[in-house]
C-alpha cells in the first residue's frame, strides 16, 4: 500500500526512504493525501478519498465501495481489465 501511495500521490514521493515511524506520524498527524485532479478522474479520486478516510465511521464500507461510481463504471468489463487497474 505504501508503494502504491508513493507513486500515486506526489505529495508523498519525498518520503520514499522514510522509516516506519515517520510514515506512522505522517498518517496520524496529517490529513489524508488527495490525488492530483488533472491526472485522475473525479470518480477515481472520489473512490480513493472514500478509502482514505481516517475516521472509521466516515470511511466507506466494502459494500458502499462496491457500489461506488468508479467500480460501477467497470461493471461490464472483463475481470482481467479491472484486475490490471487495481494491481
Amino acid at each position: 500500500m505504501v508503494t502504491t501511495l508513493r507513486f500515486t500521490l506526489p505529495c508523498l514521493s519525498h518520503m520514499a526512504g522514510a522509516a516506519v515511524v515517520v510514515w506512522q506520524d505522517h498518517i496520524v498527524e496529517r490529513p489524508p493525501p488527495e490525488l492530483v485532479a488533472d491526472k485522475y478522474s473525479a470518480e477515481f479520486r472520489s473512490f480513493v478519498a472514500a478509502c482514505m478516510q481516517k475516521e472509521p465511521k466516515k470511511r466507506a464500507t466494502t459494500t458502499e465501495l462496491m457500489t461506488h461510481p468508479f467500480i460501477q463504471m467497470w461493471e461490464h468489463e472483463p475481470d482481467t481489465i479491472v484486475a490490471e487497474l487495481v494491481k
